[in-house]
């Protein structure tokens, strides 16, 4: 089958920081951090343990960009907590001091999840949106990829942010296709909190089946890690997307921090080592057989401002690109000399062997000028027309 056309693209945090600089995981971890202390001053045993917790990754930090998945992995950590102690609930003996010690630590653990995890998300909903300058060089970004590609375009995005997911919309709405179901029959009227009114949003797809429904939508967008946007009911569990006008309307993250919300995010919000459990779960276990789909469609594969730290993500590209006699050509945008050839080369599985018999320079192209103007560059240029501009 002809590959050609078709573009795998993952979209990692670099891309975000390049159109909003403050989104930075050192900003955000600094401005949740500042929040919680703010917010303890005049809290509870609760939003105290949170600030310890803060605290310390602040004395321990080395690397800025570990610090966010600390600080989230702390917060996201507490859902593990959960599952342990609600099975201990179930089995434990007819002891009701017990069984009323294990409700009251479930419950004190979920206030610091959903705490946390509301600060986090909440400082990134105010930050999805870029200027008016950085907003024309995304939409150039964008369009350079659609034009230069005619067939399946797989956008597979990192980021909880809406920056990519509203240049596509704003651009390309009749040609896109994400995780939202639009179709009527999947329209799902919802109650945010007891407070709040409900709202009408799109259920999110079950599976495969639901994107290859759509032939004429020949973009796709992942978030495989959740988005802003994704979020699920408590009981019953559905899973939804709210439209980002309704979220600034609604401000759920006030809602979770009092404990009224009747939704949860559809996130992954977790340190490195509980990620692999999260992302079995849907929607993210779709959106990761679709990322691996788009990989097996393309012959090429454009990789912006990711770190190559995220294992799961990782062993896929591995998998892939090790499944294959014929290498995909890989276009690696970064900012400046991270990550290294060196790096990207063993991520995706090449190794001493390989080098015997050839040079990654056959399939590896990389960029370290940045998301930004990224279309006018000469490494573009090879990428997608497999010649040098001159």
């Amino acid at each position: 089958m002809d590959y050609s056309n078709n573009l795998s693209v993952l979209v990692g945090n670099g891309l975000s920081i390049a159109f909003n600089d403050e989104l930075k995981l050192d900003r955000i971890t600094k401005e949740v951090v500042r929040r919680i202390s703010e917010e303890a001053q005049n809290g509870g045993d609760v939003v105290r343990t949170m600030q310890n917790i803060a605290s310390r990754v602040e004395r321990e930090s080395v690397d800025p960009n570990t610090d966010f998945e600390r600080l989230v992995g702390a917060f996201g950590s507490e859902s593990q907590s959960l599952s342990y102690l609600n099975y201990l609930a179930t089995v434990t003996s007819e002891d009701e001091e017990i069984k009323n010690a294990l409700r009251a630590s479930i419950k004190f653990a979920e206030k610091i999840r959903d705490n946390g995890i509301s600060h986090v998300l909440e400082v990134i909903f105010e930050r999805s949106h870029a200027s008016v300058d950085k907003s024309e060089k995304l939409r150039n970004f964008v369009t350079a990829i659609y034009e230069k590609f005619s067939g399946r375009i797989t956008y597979s995005n990192l980021n909880y942010d809406t920056l990519l997911l509203s240049a596509l919309v704003n651009l390309y709405d009749s040609k896109l296709v994400d995780m939202g179901d639009g179709r009527d029959s999947r329209k799902k009227k919802i109650k945010p909190a007891e407070n709040l009114k409900d709202i009408e949003c799109n259920q999110l797809r079950d599976g495969e089946a639901d994107f290859e429904g759509m032939p004429t939508r020949r973009l796709r967008l992942l978030h495989l890690h959740g988005s802003l946007t994704y979020w699920r009911t408590l009981d019953p569990e559905i899973h939804v997307k709210i439209a980002t006008s309704a979220l600034r309307e609604l401000e759920p993250w006030a809602a979770m921090r009092k404990g009224e919300q009747a939704i949860r995010p559809d996130v992954v919000l977790a340190n490195p080592y509980d990620k692999t459990e999260h992302i079995t779960n849907h929607p993210f276990s779709l959106c990761y057989e679709m990322f691996e789909k788009g990989l097996k469609e393309s012959n090429k594969w454009l990789i912006v401002g990711y770190s190559f730290r995220d294992e799961p993500v990782n062993s896929r590209l591995r998998k892939e690109f090790l499944s294959r006699n014929e290498k995909p050509t890989v276009l690696v945008v970064t900012f400046g000399q991270s990550p290294s050839r060196e790096l990207i080369e063993q991520s995706l599985g090449w190794g001493e062997e390989d080098r015997i018999s050839g040079s990654s320079d056959d399939w590896l192209i990389i960029d370290q000028g940045g998301a930004n103007d990224m279309e006018l560059r000469d490494e573009w240029h090879i990428f997608h027309s497999g010649n040098p501009p001159f």
